[in-house]
């Protein structure tokens, strides 16, 4: 039960700050590359927690606990680094959408034989990977990546709480 309330309490938290990226785009690419960082790093602690000490029906997924460890050193980097990132902003949010995509999609054929909803979730995680493909090549303004990360934030948090809800 601990698990299911921490990830809708992620994934709730996750369509929050989709929100404030759709809504206030323009106010600072530095606050969100400071939330970017954060986030990163609470995602990535809280996988490698629940990969240790949390209750799993099956056994707990390694590509999971590698997508935990990556998000929480990203998450630190990006702190880190905060100057570097603003001046690529683009080309990191890409590859960190492109990045989650892939873990995404793996993380769901791992999940076929024991989740029934594992195909909402391919859906969500292709479309996440199509989504970073397509601003890796075709690189938007600061204000329209902000607002298109806010977007797949609200889709893949409100995509992961659907079947949840079940």
């Amino acid at each position: 039960m601990k698990a299911k309330l921490i990830h809708i309490l992620e994934m709730l938290a996750v369509i929050a700050l989709g929100f404030v990226l759709v809504i206030f785009p323009g106010q600072t690419l530095k606050a969100a590359i400071l939330i970017l960082g954060i986030g990163l790093a609470v995602f990535g602690a809280t996988a490698v927690l629940m990969h240790f000490v949390g209750h799993h029906e099956t056994k707990p997924s390694v590509a999971s606990l590698i997508l935990g460890i990556a998000s929480l050193l990203g998450g630190i980097l990006v702190l880190i680094f905060q100057d570097v990132v603003s001046d690529n902003f683009p080309l990191i949010a890409s590859l960190i959408t492109v990045i989650a995509g892939i873990a995404g999609i793996v993380f769901s054929f791992q999940e076929r034989r024991t989740d029934p909803t594992w195909r909402s979730d391919l859906t969500v995680f292709t479309v996440t990977f199509l989504l970073g493909v397509v601003m890796f090549f075709f690189p938007f303004e600061d204000v329209t990546i902000v607002r298109v990360l806010g977007v797949i934030l609200l889709y893949v948090g409100a995509a992961r709480l659907i079947p949840e809800g079940k």
